[in-house]
């Protein structure tokens, strides 16, 4: 906030956890399924939980109307945990690491649509580390030429070069 200019003298903080399902905690008895934050399922990356709740709130009826409950925590792994393990190593790099991840990461238009596709749960983490890892090597060879292109031709140069490159990962 110091960078931007913005003072936070006066303002009490406050931090409270995100659930964070490990698998560890019961999400179902014999009478109940947990979904959502109640099951931990929230994001590990952006804290997000609206997309989990819906979407464990659809596995559990499904378990329900199946007539198969009890298959439910492993159903909830299977869908959902598996790639929160994904999601725990890409926050944990994030937030060790955030000065690289801005500089490569945000302004990447392959991985922010990827992190778009994600939230509207079109994709999950192993397609954003696969899209990081793909994208990064075309992202930086992109910049460069553009960089070239905008000292022979100007700034103008350097954007058309940038918008006829990243033009598949904008749509």
């Amino acid at each position: 906030m110091t960078r931007y200019g913005v003072s936070l003298e006066g303002v009490q903080m406050r931090g409270h956890p995100i659930p964070i399902y490990t698998r560890r905690e019961p999400i179902s008895t014999n009478r109940a399924l947990l979904v959502g934050d109640a099951a931990g399922l929230a994001d590990p990356f952006t804290g997000e939980g609206i997309r989990l709740a819906i979407k464990s709130g659809r596995l559990a009826a499904q378990a329900i109307l199946s007539g198969q409950p009890k298959q439910y925590p492993a159903i909830i792994y299977r869908e959902i945990g598996l790639c929160h393990t994904f999601g725990l190593g890409l926050a944990w790099f994030f937030y060790h690491f955030p000065r690289l991840c801005f500089a490569l990461g945000a302004p990447n238009p392959f991985i922010t649509r990827a992190f778009t596709d994600m939230l509207a749960d079109r994709a999950d983490y192993p397609l954003i580390f696969l899209q990081i890892a793909g994208s990064l090597p075309m992202y930086l060879l992109t910049e460069s030429v553009a960089m070239v292109a905008g000292w022979l031709g100007g700034p103008q140069r350097r954007e058309q070069v940038r918008s006829s490159l990243y033009a598949d990962a904008r749509h």
